[in-house]
This record gives C-alpha cells, structure tokens and sequence, in this order.
C-alpha cells in the first residue's frame, strides 16, 4: 500500500512563508486555484482573489509575486486587462495554467475573457487569443471571444485547448503565421450532456482538462457532474 507524506512547507503553510518572503504582496493568499511545476522546478500559481500569478520555488521557499498587486484587504487587488510588463501588467481572476516545451505559460484569464501567454522569463505578458467582451466567436486572435475561460492545456508547440466555462464549450487556439486562430471543437454553446461530434455536443461548464494521451484528453464536466473524454482525431 502507497505511503503519503507531506513536506514540511505545503500549501498549508504558504500563508506563513509568503508573509516572510513576498515583498510585494505580503498578507495570506486570497483563492489559490491552479498551479504548474516549470522544468527549472519553480511552481506557478494562480490566485483568483488577488487577481495575480505567483511563484514558489520549492528549495528556498521563496514565494514571489509575478504580476499583481493586491491592495492592505485581502482578496481586494488591482484587477483589469493590461499586456506589457509583468510587474505592470493586471489579470483578472486567474485560472489555469499549462507550458509550452520553450518555457512560454500559457494562463487562462477567467475575467478578462481570454488567453494570455508570458514570456520564458517570466517578465512580459501578451494577450494571444480573446479580449474582454465575453462571446462565442471563433476567429483570428484577439478578434475571437470567450466566455470564462478555465483552464488551458498546450497540446504541442502550436495548439492550445482551452475549457471555456460560461459557454460550455471547449476551444481550440492553433498557431498560424505569426498569430493565432479560435475554433470550437466541442460544444454546442447551449448548457447541456449530450456525447457526440463537434458542436453537436453539449457540455455545462467544462472547467479542467487532463491530457490522457496524444489524441485523448479529459475534460471535468462541473455541473454535468461527470468526467468527459475529447477524442482529438474525431
């Protein structure tokens, strides 16, 4: 039988660590919600109340700030839709996260409607697909619109599926040129659990993905209350 063990420093004791470490935005976390391990080992996390993603490097610690700066209340950060530098820019309310094979993380920008990519440094952010009007519209870029996006998973070096909560519909952002094209790959738009192709199914609120394997991914179908697989050769 597997034995668990936790480490002395945990996600129940990032609290007391960031109160130590981070400068920048010292106080308690406010809706910690999704996190990916980087290959230099570095964690990210989103956190949805303070609108920012931060770091935690698991051998010193350190909890450090990437973008967002949360006001003296808790969960009451600067929140709104800005590129640019990292320390300047704003997200709000964070979810996924998932990393492209050259370091590019890819964030799923719940409030803001759209997908955001930062740099392998971790210092400049760029808004790649959506924009703050909510929508349903496939397209090039910017100029395509999402409704809540949840989490993102980064298929290869040019797909990015994205689970698309408010539109129950899962979002495929693939790599043309120099930018980037929207297409819905499941979904009828419409809440609903019905399998089949395409937009002929219907999902309600889809809000994690899992890749399975190369052609299969996991979907958490929130408010179906189920597990759905996306066949990605269908």
């Amino acid at each position: 039988q597997a034995q668990w063990s936790w480490r002395q420093v945990d996600l129940r004791c990032l609290n007391h660590v960031l109160r130590k470490t981070d400068t920048i935005a010292s106080g308690c976390l406010a809706g910690p919600q999704y996190m990916v391990q980087l290959r230099t080992g570095i964690v990210l996390f989103t956190e949805r109340e303070n609108h920012s993603l931060r770091s935690f490097n698991l051998e010193t610690n350190e909890v450090t700030t990437i973008i967002g700066r949360r006001s003296q209340q808790l969960g009451q950060g600067n929140h709104g839709h800005r590129d640019g530098v990292c320390k300047d820019a704003w997200l709000n309310r964070p979810r996924g996260l998932s990393v492209f094979g050259n370091g590019h993380v890819v964030v799923a920008d719940y409030g803001n409607h759209c997908i955001r990519m930062i740099s392998p440094s971790l210092s400049k952010i760029e808004t790649i697909a959506g924009n703050p009007q909510p929508g349903t519209t496939d397209g090039d870029g910017r100029k395509a619109t999402f409704r809540g996006p949840s989490d993102v998973l980064v298929l290869d070096d040019k797909r990015i599926l994205v689970a698309d909560d408010l539109s129950g519909t899962l979002r495929l952002i693939v790599k043309e040129g120099a930018g980037w094209k929207v297409k819905t790959v499941a979904g009828s738009g419409k809440p609903g659990h019905l399998d089949g192709k395409g937009k002929d199914a219907m999902l309600a609120s889809p809000q994690a993905l899992c890749r399975l394997n190369k052609t299969q991914v996991l979907v958490a179908d929130t408010n179906n209350n189920c597990i759905r697989m996306l066949d990605l050769q269908t």
